[in-house]
């Protein structure tokens, strides 16, 4: 008896993926349960969820925040380097030998962008990032690059990012040594 429930079930089963409309629901799952395993699936690879799941506060920023749109969130441990001959800091160049930009030059008008380093398989070169804890502590949008990359990234994914200062003092600051949120920036 068991046996042949159990084998009306798998016919079911079978019959119900087979069924399907496949408009984002697969294999009988519901539209939510396909949401919920997709953020799951962002998080372990150490993405967040995408911006429409995510309530972005522009408003608290700057108004420049509007031409921005947002891709994804996640969060990152913050470190700050600074241009220096040593083999800790790791020179004055980025990983394609252009001059590191660095937040006092951005905050000064000197420099288009912040240069940021993260693991190199994170995100492509040029990849425009928005830290909201600088943000606030600026009042301004600040516009972060992806351009720079170091043997203590390998691995790390999105969970490390080390923004580039101006020199040793500003690179000790403790927001830029804290846990930030970041988001992708398309």
């Amino acid at each position: 008896m068991f046996r042949v429930w159990h084998g009306a079930w798998i016919g079911e089963t079978r019959r119900r993926r087979r069924d399907a409309p496949h408009r984002g629901v697969s294999h009988g799952r519901s539209p939510s349960r396909s949401r919920r395993f997709v953020a799951r699936r962002a998080r372990l690879r150490g993405c967040a969820a995408e911006a429409s799941d995510v309530d972005v506060d522009d408003d608290a920023v700057g108004e420049s925040a509007e031409a921005f749109s947002t891709a994804t969130r996640f969060t990152a441990r913050g470190t700050g380097y600074y241009p220096d001959a040593s083999p800790l800091e790791g020179g004055f160049v980025d990983r394609r030998g252009k001059p590191l930009r660095t937040l006092q030059q951005y905050l000064a008008g000197k420099a288009d962008y912040v240069s940021v380093a993260m693991d190199a398989k994170a995100f492509p070169y040029g990849t425009k990032l928005r830290i909201h804890e600088l943000e606030r502590k600026y009042g301004r949008t600040i516009e972060f690059r992806v351009v720079d990359t170091g043997g203590a990234f390998k691995g790390k994914w999105t969970s490390r990012i080390d923004i580039c200062t101006a020199n040793e003092r500003a690179s000790l600051d403790a927001t830029i040594n804290g846990t930030l949120t970041i988001d992708r920036v398309r």
